[in-house]
C-alpha cells in the first residue's frame, strides 16, 4: 500500500470515528483533520467534501459487513438456514445503519447521487454471494 492509500485509511478510520461519535451533520472536515494532526486543507486534498468522504466510508464499511456476514454464513448447513440468517443480519445490520446515521433530507439531498452509486455496488456483490450459495447448493 503506497503512502497515498495508508493517509486515506488513516483518514477514514477517524471519520468513521467522527461520524459514529458526531453523526453526519455535526462532523466537520476540521474535527476529522485535527483527530489525525492534519489540517482541514490536507483532507482536500484526498475527498472533494465531507460527503465523499461520508461515501467512501460508508462503502468500505459495507464491504467489510458484507464479507464478515459471507463467512459466517459459510458456517451454516443448508440452504435455508443460509438464506434466512442472511437476510436477517442484513436487515438488521440497515436498521442498525439507518438509526446511526440520522441523516437531514438537505444533507440526504447531497449525498443522494453517491448514495446509489454505493447501493449499486453493494447490491451486485450480495447478488452475486447469493447467486454463489444456490449454485453451491445445487451442486451438493
Amino acid at each position: 500500500m503506497d503512502k497515498k492509500e495508508l493517509v486515506k485509511q488513516k483518514i477514514g478510520l477517524a471519520a468513521r470515528a467522527c461520524f459514529l461519535k458526531y453523526g453526519l451533520e455535526k462532523t466537520t472536515l476540521d474535527d476529522i483533520a485535527q483527530s489525525i494532526g492534519l489540517s482541514k486543507s490536507s483532507l482536500f486534498y484526498y475527498y472533494k467534501n465531507k460527503e465523499a468522504l461520508f461515501l467512501e466510508v460508508a462503502i468500505q464499511e459495507g464491504e467489510e459487513f458484507l464479507l464478515r456476514l459471507q463467512a459466517k454464513i459459510m458456517q451454516k448447513k443448508s440452504l435455508e438456514s443460509k438464506v434466512v440468517f442472511y437476510m436477517q443480519e442484513r436487515y438488521n445490520y440497515y436498521i442498525m445503519v439507518l438509526s446511526q446515521n440520522r441523516i437531514s433530507t438537505q444533507a440526504l439531498s447531497k449525498l443522494l447521487p453517491g448514495y446509489f452509486e454505493l447501493y449499486d455496488s453493494l447490491e451486485k456483490k450480495e447478488i452475486q454471494f447469493v447467486a454463489r450459495l444456490i449454485k453451491t447448493s445445487i451442486k451438493n
